[in-house]
């Protein structure tokens, strides 16, 4: 008997169109950032989930969040190449806190909802 995610994942196959994947680097700021499709990025598009990545050369950890991120409230800390996948459909609900200058980079899968 199939769970209730594979039950999920099968309707919004069964029912969405690839359309790509989509890749986007982030100069941190040493402030809370919210995270975005690239400008190229249809409206309308999707994403399956969202992976950032802190890149190689970061020097601190980045922290990775929601709105409510702060240094002390937040989902994961991701030292220098490290990356955590977070299953949501739009990069502009996750928040990132790192010093000035350090990168991160997000990506991920698109769709579109077929009507």
């Amino acid at each position: 008997m199939p769970n209730r995610r594979q039950i999920l994942d099968a309707i919004q196959n069964a029912h969405t169109t690839n359309e790509g994947f989509f890749h986007k680097t982030f100069t941190l700021d040493g402030s809370k950032q919210k995270l975005s499709f690239p400008e190229s990025v249809e409206e309308g598009l999707l994403s399956t989930n969202v992976v950032v990545s802190a890149d190689l050369s970061n020097a601190n950890p980045v922290k990775v969040g929601n709105k409510e991120l702060t240094d002390t409230n937040f989902l994961v800390e991701l030292s220098a190449g490290d990356s955590v996948q977070i299953k949501v459909d739009n990069p502009n609900v996750i928040y990132v806190i790192g010093t000035e200058s350090e990168k991160i980079t997000c990506g991920g899968e698109l769709f579109r909802w077929l009507r």
